[in-house]
């Protein structure tokens, strides 16, 4: 389905679905990481703290997102031509990634907010999610990028086998991430099972199995996409584990990551084959086009947060009450987050998007009049 998403990037063929999907990941991990003062008013305040325990998940479904977009970019070439280009492909996520991430970089190098020695060799090098950065908010990017390189190198070697081994070999991957998690888990190691690429592969794994099914197998995609009752229980288990293993984060490393890998990959399907008519409300359209910047909001939301708790403060001093205050702070952080994002959108990332699909387009075009779902 293609709507007019206000202003939006010129993409042939964007869909509002999976902007809307995006935009909901954002507003999850907004809602985790914003100030959110006190209402004053009990019933709010649980909602509010109900609210900030999914924020979490909206990394989760970040990386079951780019596990589905990002296999289909590779498998979709490979099905057309019959081989990938991997170095193109890493050199096109690379353009897509870098440029917002360094100006990111440079911008809190010269503003002296976190000592250097904290972020910069750690995020140049990739390794943030391994070594820490005081970015708190980059470690994600590492985990997407060691995928990317993960992903073309699997792909590239598997490109002669059926696609029904294809996946065989994936759920090989995606057993032993898990096996790896849960003896972390064991161990107390749970703010690595966190971060660290090993430990994260079933949620992007089980995204690129779908793109397998969905590319190879479209009629068990549509047979899939039909069994609403289906889709709809995993919904609903999904919510339940995330409601369930908040409190116990040793039970959400281990079978908690595990139910949200599959839980978002289900939801993927039932979002982009849903023929609601809540698509064309205004607050769908309205998350979908948060959506679209999501990665500028990603990268600078964090900036918004210290600046509110001085508003904050200003209101508290003049005696205004405690909803006014919770309303005007978390309205000031979404604004600042959706500008900030917004702006190095326009500014860096799609000026580098045309550069790179002008010096590296994507693969050859198929003859094939079948819509394919795939990344930028």
């Amino acid at each position: 389905m293609k709507i007019k998403l206000f202003n939006q990037p010129k993409v042939a063929n964007r869909r509002i679905e999976l902007d809307f999907l995006r935009g909901l990941a954002i507003l999850l991990v907004l809602g985790l990481h914003f100030n959110t003062p006190n209402s004053g008013i009990y019933f709010l305040d649980k909602a509010i703290l109900i609210i900030k325990s999914f924020g979490g998940t909206g990394v989760n479904l970040f990386f079951s997102l780019s596990g589905f977009l990002v296999g289909g970019l590779l498998l979709k070439e490979l099905k057309t031509t019959g081989e990938i280009n991997a170095p193109r492909f890493l050199v096109r996520r690379a353009i897509k990634i870098w440029p917002p991430l360094y100006f990111l970089l440079i911008v809190h190098t010269f503003s002296g907010h976190h000592p250097i020695n904290t972020f910069l060799w750690q995020n140049l090098f990739h390794v943030q999610n391994y070594f820490g950065t005081s970015i708190n908010q980059t470690w994600s990017l590492a985990v997407e990028e060691h995928f990317y390189l993960f992903l073309a190198f699997f792909i590239s070697y598997q490109a002669k086998n059926p696609p029904k081994k294809i996946i065989l070999n994936l759920l090989i991957v995606i057993v032993l991430s898990v096996s790896l998690r849960l003896i972390a888990v064991n161990y107390g190691y749970l703010d690595a099972t966190f971060r660290q690429t090993q430990y994260r592969m079933d949620s992007l794994l089980f995204g690129v199995i779908l793109s397998v099914v969905h590319i190879y197998y479209k009629e068990s995609f549509d047979r899939l996409a039909s069994n609403r009752l289906l889709l709809n229980i995993s919904f609903v288990v999904l919510v339940a584990t995330i409601l369930l293993t908040v409190n116990n984060p040793y039970l959400d490393r281990s079978i908690g990551y595990l139910v949200q890998a599959i839980g978002f990959t289900l939801l993927i399907v039932q979002v982009v084959t849903s023929k609601s008519i809540l698509k064309n409300s205004i607050i769908y359209r309205f998350i979908a086009w948060i959506g679209i910047y999501s990665y500028g909001i990603y990268l600078w939301h964090s900036i918004s947060v210290g600046p509110s708790k001085k508003i904050q403060k200003i209101l508290f001093n003049q005696d205004y009450n405690d909803l006014t205050i919770l309303i005007t702070v978390v309205l000031f952080q979404l604004f600042l987050s959706v500008f900030l994002g917004y702006l190095t959108s326009t500014v860096i990332e799609w000026p580098s998007l045309s550069l790179r699909d002008r010096f590296y387009p994507s693969g050859k075009k198929s003859n094939n009049k079948e819509t394919v779902i795939v990344a930028e």
